[in-house]
């Protein structure tokens, strides 16, 4: 690609100092995308204590997981719990069917939670607004609302600003005000709009990675780093920013600085699901950090051997440590479990490591591997492009991203 970074591509923040890593609460969990963890914390404290606002919590965990029907179950639980003036629970039950598409039964909710609230609750207000966003969600470089369907920015907008007036100190609004602006197609307002967020106290990191993900959809990297770096010096243990920079310096096939800055997110994180671990694993590779690719692997084993891309990737990794018995048992694994995913690089990987094989004095030996290795190499020959394997290895490894285009 001919994207340049200036110097604040080499400032040396894959450097940066990692500070002890306190367990992520719920809110934190939830800006992390680890929904598993963030709802079960906040079930476990509906149950423990329940009360209007535990109930709406949990409810709204799984809203922000993208589990509705999960979410009208806690909300009905808590309807009861509700203040006369304050119905947070019957408004999150009514939220349930505006995300599900299905107005004929949301607005007259909405309307009657607006009634009961006179229309001044701020919570109310917001709670709304931020709903009609769709509930705006970052990573890996891209701002996609969760709820593609409900998103109506002007009503959201309206939403907000009538929750603003009601509280203009409440920097969870101003947040939500921006990402509405956002899908307006107002980038400014948006950004003017994260930093007032700031200013009534927000905590920085988490902003300024918003701010940070807006100029990446902008495609100005240049200042999507510097808030990224913002980010990371408010609170160097706010975790989204590393996995942001390690997915932007990979964008621009900056590999070493992807797998550093994905370790570091990894370190502060704690997330083990499979697809970071398997990230993490591709950009050492790519990184041409090839024992380091095999060490992650075994370390994580039980959480990976279910996928079966371990095998490719191990298999290309020992392959290229000339190691090639272990090459060719991880490569022949993959091929057997996965065979609708072969690419003609598997092949590559594999000739290379027959024809890697030593048979001190047995040249007939020899000489029969080297055979199977030329029939392999000549099977990926017909295909194989010049880095292939770069260009086409992220949506082979992981699920496609919805990344900016270059």
């Amino acid at each position: 690609m001919n994207t340049q970074l200036t110097i604040l591509l080499l400032s040396g923040l894959a450097g940066t100092a990692l500070a002890q890593t306190p367990t992520p609460d719920p809110n934190t969990l939830l800006n992390l995308g680890r929904f598993e963890e963030a709802t079960q914390l906040l079930s476990r404290n509906a149950q423990q204590s329940p009360s209007a606002q535990t109930m709406f919590d949990a409810g709204y965990g799984y809203l922000r997981a993208g589990k509705p029907d999960s979410a009208r179950i806690w909300f009905e639980k808590g309807i009861s719990m509700d203040e006369k003036r304050t119905p947070l629970n019957e408004m999150g039950d009514a939220i349930t069917y505006l995300v599900k598409n299905d107005p004929t039964n949301a607005e007259p909710k909405l309307a009657e939670v607006v009634k009961k609230s006179k229309g001044k609750n701020a919570d109310i207000l917001y709670r709304i607004g931020e709903a009609y966003t769709g509930y705006l969600t970052p990573g890996n470089g891209s701002i996609k609302p969760l709820y593609a369907k409900v998103v109506n920015p002007a009503t959201a907008i309206d939403y907000l600003n009538r929750a603003t007036e009601r509280d203009k100190k409440n920097p969870a609004i101003q947040l939500a005000l921006g990402d509405a602006y956002y899908l307006n197609k107002d980038a400014g307002t948006a950004v003017t709009r994260y930093e007032s967020a700031i200013e009534l106290g927000m905590n920085p990191s988490r902003v300024y990675q918003r701010i940070g993900d807006i100029y990446w959809q902008g495609r100005n990297l240049n200042l999507a780093v510097e808030n990224y770096k913002k980010a990371i010096e408010a609170n160097a243990n706010y975790a989204p920013a590393y996995n942001q920079l390690a997915e932007l310096y990979f964008l621009v096939n900056r590999y070493k600085e992807a797998a550093t800055y994905i370790d570091q997110y990894v370190n502060v994180s704690k997330d083990k699901r499979q697809e970071t671990l398997l990230r993490q694993a591709q950009f050492h590779f790519l990184a041409k950090d090839y024992q380091r690719t095999v060490n992650l692997i075994d370390s994580n084993r039980t959480a990976l051997a279910q996928n079966p891309i371990v095998y490719r990737i191990e298999g290309w990794a020992y392959s290229s440590l000339k190691e090639p018995q272990k090459a060719i048992q991880n490569i022949s694994t993959f091929l057997e479990k996965a065979p609708e995913k072969v690419m003609p690089d598997d092949y590559k990987y594999l000739g290379m490591a027959y024809m890697g094989i030593e048979n001190p004095g047995s040249d007939s030996l020899k000489a029969v591997n080297d055979s199977i290795g030329v029939t392999y190499l000549a099977k990926a020959a017909p295909s194989i492009q010049p880095r292939i394997c770069i260009a086409i290895w992220p949506s082979i490894i992981t699920e496609p991203r919805n990344t900016p285009k270059r």
